[in-house]
């Protein structure tokens, strides 16, 4: 895709930046670009979609992309990392679990961007950064820091980052329908 799939060599580098360049352009990036596609043709031929259905749909977009993410690791990645039977149940139990939600996060913080692509015209080139650099970049982290504690880390920085964007879905739209209140008629 677009020649990013040469980075998936350095995922494995020795050199820190290009190992991290590796995980954000040849997975992060990729991965959420694929999952926000669907979202953001949904939105285009929907105009006046609201933002939270927007972020709906990207999170069921990258629940069923993990969902089939970790079927397919089940299937042949997870018999090559795993020591023992005990690994091999572990890694299966995230992949089906945590990481499809993680999935879904992602998405749906690329959806929020989508809908405020189609709800805030002059913010536009924003909103498209947003929606296709800032969960390749959480994703590419999570995937870089692999093991470590700072991969949890990551997990739970992507989801207060969800969680404010969904703060801030509900007063934009709240914002947008509020309508004054209508005179109560004199009798």
């Amino acid at each position: 895709m677009f020649g990013l799939f040469h980075f998936l060599e350095w995922m494995d580098d020795p050199s820190r930046f290009k190992n991290f360049i590796g995980n954000w352009l040849g997975a992060g990036f990729p991965e959420e670009l694929i999952k926000s596609l669907p979202v953001f043709l949904y939105a285009y031929r929907r105009p006046g979609t609201s933002i939270s259905s927007i972020v709906f749909l990207g999170l069921l977009s990258g629940l069923g992309f993990g969902i089939y993410e970790g079927v397919d690791y089940q299937k042949g990645r997870n018999f090559r990392l795993a020591d023992s039977p005990h690994e091999y149940y572990l890694l299966n139990v995230l992949r089906l679990t945590a990481l499809p939600f993680l999935h879904s996060i992602w998405s749906g913080i690329a959806a929020f961007f989508i809908g405020l692509y189609f709800h805030a015209k002059n913010l536009r080139w924003i909103t498209c950064l947003g929606a296709f650099i800032l969960p390749g970049i959480l994703h590419g982290l999570f995937n870089y820091f692999g093991t470590s504690f700072a991969n949890l880390s990551m997990a739970l920085l992507s989801v207060i980052i969800f969680n404010i964007y969904i703060s801030l879905t509900s007063r934009i739209e709240g914002h947008r329908t509020h309508l004054p209140a209508a005179p109560t008629p004199l009798t």
